[in-house]
């Protein structure tokens, strides 16, 4: 019988030391990049589902930059309106003014109409100049706009024209003032039916103002405040399944450290060995 010297199979031993370099390499990996799942080998099911959840991240981000949008708008109409309720509670003290008539003369009375004059400019000025993003807020175009503030479900909003010649229209009174912009409180008549007109007015421009408060309040930060609870959890949720479990992967990277480290150690005594049968056979 003839003597034979092989090694411990040593095929085994160097498919082991292969299987611990790629297993230290993948957990290098994921400690340096920070993520368990660098390619859809790493796990096809969880990265199929990460790449779902991203999508939904990214939906939830632009509907949250649309909501922020739309707060902004919201405000910057609602800040207009509160300077033109400024204006109609002047004008209104002005044609309180106007009904001691007795006591200010035509002269006093006609400079108090020239102030209120120069309010109602201001009102019409602050509607022209009022807009968000170029579109005009109050001058009556911004009509059932959509606002998209949940996937597939606007919402529509519309202001109503606030100029002075829009505003108190539709009043009875003895003067025949059509509007805000009409009014004359040079007379004791004029004076009375300007004060209908400006209380009409400022209910209108409270009212809308009310409204605004409410959208703002009850849908667009409601819906911000609930994309960002959604947002989070997604977020989350994705961190979970793609980010790297830096306190494992640091456990597992050790351990296949030793392990290729002892491979290699071992397969070297057995190749040791061999050589040194080998040599006395020589």
């Amino acid at each position: 019988m003839g003597l034979r010297v092989t090694s411990s199979n040593p095929f085994a031993a160097q498919r082991n030391i292969l299987l611990q370099q790629a297993r230290l390499q993948k957990y290098l990996e994921q400690l340096s990049s920070g993520l368990r799942l660098n390619s859809a080998a790493d796990d096809p099911a969880g990265f199929a589902i990460s790449e779902q959840l991203g999508a939904q991240i990214a939906e939830a981000n632009a509907l949250s930059v649309n909501t922020s949008r739309d707060i902004n708008l919201v405000q910057t109409a609602e800040g207009a309106l509160a300077e033109i309720n400024t204006q109609l509670d002047a004008i209104r003290g002005l044609a309180v003014q106007a009904g001691n008539a007795a006591i200010l003369g035509d002269t006093g009375l006609q400079a108090i109409q020239e102030q209120i004059n120069r309010a109602t400019e201001s009102i019409n000025r602050i509607v022209e100049t009022t807009e968000f993003a170029g579109q005009p807020l109050l001058d009556g175009t911004f009509r059932e706009k959509d606002f998209l503030v949940a996937e597939g479900n606007p919402t529509q909003l519309t202001i109503p024209d606030v100029a002075a010649n829009a505003l108190g229209a539709g009043v009875e009174n003895a003067s025949g003032f059509a509007s805000l912009s009409e009014i004359d409180v040079t007379t004791p008549q004029g004076a009375a039916d300007a004060l209908r007109i400006v209380d009409a007015a400022i209910n209108e421009v409270s009212g809308i103002r009310t409204a605004l408060g409410a959208f703002q309040t009850n849908t667009l930060e409601a819906t911000s405040r609930s994309l960002g609870v959604t947002g989070a959890n997604l977020i989350t949720s994705r961190s979970t399944i793609r980010d790297t479990d830096f306190a494992a992967a640091t456990g597992e990277s050790a351990l296949s450290r030793i392990r290729l480290q002892a491979g290699v150690f071992a397969q070297a005594m057995a190749n040791q060995r061999t050589g040194m049968i080998l040599d006395l056979l020589a």
